[in-house]
């Protein structure tokens, strides 16, 4: 699998501001039936995971996009 989201450069915070917008869109979607359960935000951050994401970064990864998505 390509991983486009994990490089090591000066684009990191560009990589933020992807995931941090795939994140948001991701959570939009969970919620047009508006019900955004806790099954649905572990399966947010699996995939955001499975794009690069830092595990141990998730839940602030969550909580910065839910704020967004706002």
């Amino acid at each position: 699998m390509i991983n486009f989201f994990k490089k090591k450069s000066k684009e990191s915070s560009e990589d933020d501001i992807s995931i941090l917008s795939v994140a948001s869109l991701l959570i939009h979607a969970a919620k047009i039936d508006e019900n955004y359960s806790e099954k649905e935000k572990e399966i947010v951050k699996e995939t955001l995971s499975n794009l690069g994401a830092e595990r141990n970064d998730l839940d602030k990864i969550i909580d910065k996009a839910e704020e967004l998505e706002k």
